[in-house]
């Protein structure tokens, strides 16, 4: 289950939240009725080039027998750090996976053996609540795909492939922001992140990859100039 799906009971979902059983996965038949869900506050009123796989209204479709038909989608992405092989600014060593928030577990110590990534708590990101982003926009996303052929069910809002390292990129051009995941919304020369303090922010477009990179990090210790989230 995606980082969204707890979201619930704080966005005065409860019922939804209540519907679904967390010991299974979002498409289980159990969890459809919940999942399926079309949430308003998840979709940006904004959003308006889609990614192939899915409907106006926002729910997947046309997976060719994939479990998900009809799962309820989502606008917005939480971050799970910077590229991986991308360099830290300061140390200009590889950041590496798992660096952000929203963290999965693919890349940590004995990651085959994990059932869920470790907490990340406030004291744990040193680089500051209010320099540091929790979930970015990355609008009319449906599923990712790789060789031509469905990769993972990263739009749907339960999914918990709904997370991202970012390379820094704002509005690339559909649908490589859909299938890279980077940020991206149909706003004009930006996009609207979340950072850990509640606070949300317009990024510019122009603003410099190496800029987003260190404000996707938790810990690593990157100065960020002073108009940083002014653009």
């Amino acid at each position: 289950m995606a980082w969204s799906s707890f979201m619930l009971e704080h966005i005065e979902q409860s019922n939804i939240h209540n519907q679904i059983n967390f010991k299974v996965s979002f498409t289980d038949p159990i969890n459809l009725p919940a999942t399926t869900l079309a949430i308003p506050v998840y979709l940006c009123p904004s959003s308006a080039r889609i990614e192939q796989h899915r409907t106006s209204d926002g729910h997947l479709t046309k997976l060719g027998g994939i479990p998900g038909e009809g799962l309820g989608c989502i606008d917005y992405m939480g971050i799970s750090g910077p590229h991986k092989d991308s360099n830290n600014p300061v140390t200009r060593a590889v950041y590496g996976r798992q660096r952000g928030v929203l963290i999965g577990t693919k890349g940590l110590p004995l990651a085959e053996e994990r059932i869920e990534p470790p907490p990340v708590t406030a004291d744990t990101i040193v680089d500051g609540l209010t320099h540091t982003i929790c979930v970015a926009e990355c609008t009319g996303r449906g599923v990712s795909m790789k060789d031509g052929t469905i990769h993972a069910l990263h739009g749907a809002w339960a999914s918990g492939n709904n997370v991202s390292h970012i390379d820094g990129s704002i509005n690339d051009k559909p649908p490589k922001v859909w299938y890279s995941e980077q940020i991206y919304s149909d706003h004009t020369r930006g996009a609207q992140v979340l950072m850990c303090d509640g606070s949300v922010h317009f990024l510019s477009e122009n603003t410099p990859k190496s800029v987003v990179r260190s404000m996707a990090s938790r810990n690593g210790q990157e100065i960020l100039p002073d108009n940083a989230l002014g653009g």
